[in-house]
């Protein structure tokens, strides 16, 4: 079974902004729950904190990691190679969720735009930025 949990872009810390010198983290990642006046917050599993953060940017873990060990998020970019003949290609995918799946979606004109994760060795697979921070990655729009 996978861990669940969530990502999503620091607006304000709930807990110790009032502490001098406390920086809040720019992401923070943990249990998500949406307030009844709509807030969208954050429980940090790192430092038990409470962060409000943007909600176009809130992102669920998908059980996976990359090559380097780095945990893959809806929303990340992800590079990866194709190889055909003796040419080696890297392609930019942005993983996504849908349909009860996590799929990445390639817009590099290759064949089927959207893949299911779980058909490759995500061990292949390099997180290179996500949507939100890194929009001049290629095929990100």
């Amino acid at each position: 079974m996978r861990d669940i949990e969530f990502r999503g872009k620091v607006i304000r810390c709930e807990g110790r902004a009032a502490y001098p010198g406390y920086k809040p983290p720019i992401w923070a990642v943990g249990s998500f729950h949406k307030n009844p006046n709509g807030n969208c917050v954050i429980t940090d599993y790192e430092d038990n904190d409470t962060y409000s953060v943007i909600p176009e940017t809130v992102g669920e873990y998908t059980g996976l990691k990359d090559k380097n060990g780095v945990k893959i998020f809806e929303g990340d970019i992800i590079a990866w190679k194709q190889y055909a003949d003796d040419d080696e290609i890297t392609r930019y995918s942005i993983v996504k969720y849908g349909g009860a799946s996590f799929f990445f979606s390639s817009k590099s004109g290759y064949g089927n735009p959207d893949y299911p994760i779980s058909y490759f060795r995500t061990e292949l697979f390099d997180v290179v930025g996500n949507i939100h921070d890194n929009p001049e990655l290629p095929n990100v729009k």
